[in-house]
């Protein structure tokens, strides 16, 4: 998954949200593997390119607090919980 998200960010194919997502889809990937700060990097160009998705917040406030960034997962997390009230 890791692979075929960089091509596609790569490629030049993508821009804006879709672009986002290709971002996050990695993220979540790196995260899956414990890769938390390559994750956070990615999670960081994702909300950059989509201001505003509370699941990207809350995913990258799991990625920090993995490495022990407690006041960044909780500034995350609280962000998340201003856009949408039912993040978890």
């Amino acid at each position: 998954m890791i692979r075929g998200c960089t091509a596609e960010i790569q490629s030049g194919k993508h821009k804006g949200v879709s672009l986002s997502h290709a971002f996050n889809n990695r993220a979540f990937a790196y995260t899956r593997k414990g890769q938390y700060q390559l994750a956070i990097q990615d999670f960081d160009q994702a909300i950059r390119l989509k201001p505003g998705d509370a699941t990207m917040l809350r995913n990258r406030s799991l990625a920090k607090e993995k490495t022990g960034d407690k006041i960044g997962a909780e500034a995350d997390l609280a962000a998340a919980r201003r856009i949408d009230p039912n993040i978890r």
